[in-house]
């Protein structure tokens, strides 16, 4: 009593993914942690006008584990399996990334349009800015936390004269004239 002095410190480990703060009060004091992440706007365009907004493609967001290996990402309660559909010319926004690095793959493209062939890659920072990993021609602009994707017009069929379908057409025409000739043969068979 008198002029004992208790002294108390309280010190916080570093958790990843967090930022600490803390509130003093007379007797007490707290400390709050937030989780760091940001989010990114998802927009598709047209790759010859990109003025032109798409709606319909659907994607999957992966990111990269400690082993190196991608997965389905999970922050954002709204996906399921890491995949959402832009169903909206102004895009679809993903919340919750965490820093780290992130693969974007389209799954299915617009109705009209070609689907991209290979995997956007892109790294969230510690500061939660973003940076695209490697050129990609599906890349307009990576500014203002949003991603355009331009998209292609046109089919992922193969044209009709084009050596993929010349092979479809000739190995689906043998294979006709194969099972007329089996027919053929087994109704002279049953004649007999």
């Amino acid at each position: 009593q008198g002029d004992d002095v208790i002294e108390y410190s309280v010190e916080e480990a570093a958790i990843p993914q967090y930022r600490a703060a803390y509130v003093a009060g007379v007797n007490h004091f707290t400390i709050t942690n937030t989780k760091e992440s940001c989010y990114l706007r998802i927009v598709n365009v047209n790759s010859v006008d990109s003025d032109q907004r798409i709606k319909g493609a659907q994607f999957r967001l992966e990111i990269k584990g400690e082993d190196g290996t991608f997965a389905a990402f999970s922050g954002d309660e709204a996906l399921e399996d890491g995949q959402f559909v832009v169903d909206s010319e102004e895009g679809y926004t993903v919340y919750d990334l965490v820093p780290g690095d992130y693969m974007l793959t389209e799954v299915a493209a617009p109705e009209g349009y070609k689907l991209m062939t290979e995997g956007i890659t892109f790294t969230v920072n510690q500061d939660l800015s973003i940076n695209a990993r490697e050129v990609d021609a599906a890349i307009q602009d990576f500014g203002n936390m949003a991603l355009y994707i331009r998209n292609e017009e046109g089919s992922d069929l193969p044209a009709w004269r084009s050596p993929e379908a010349l092979k479809f057409y000739a190995i689906g025409g043998a294979a006709l004239v194969a099972l007329i000739t089996i027919l053929v043969a087994a109704r002279a068979l049953r004649r007999r």
